[in-house]
């Protein structure tokens, strides 16, 4: 059986901030993508060092279903 997989969408539920001058680790819960933007703009190392050393990744699930024909009319 050969079956096309397409991805639905990504859930986002982990944000996490790395300052790599200091090593510093800070791990948010986030809802969405848009959470995380805010937070980085936000985010200031404890330690006081530059923005230029932070780092990010986010972490989620991604929905995957089955691909359907679907035809587009234009």
């Amino acid at each position: 059986m050969n079956m096309e997989l397409v991805m639905e969408e990504i859930r986002y539920n982990e944000f996490i901030i790395t300052c790599e001058a200091c090593g510093n680790v800070k791990k948010f819960t986030v809802e969405k993508s848009d959470d995380t933007e805010n937070l980085f703009q936000k985010y200031q190392c404890e330690n006081g060092c530059g923005r230029n050393m932070l780092s990010f990744i986010k972490l989620g699930l991604l929905r995957i279903g089955e691909k359907t024909n679907t035809e587009t009319v234009v």
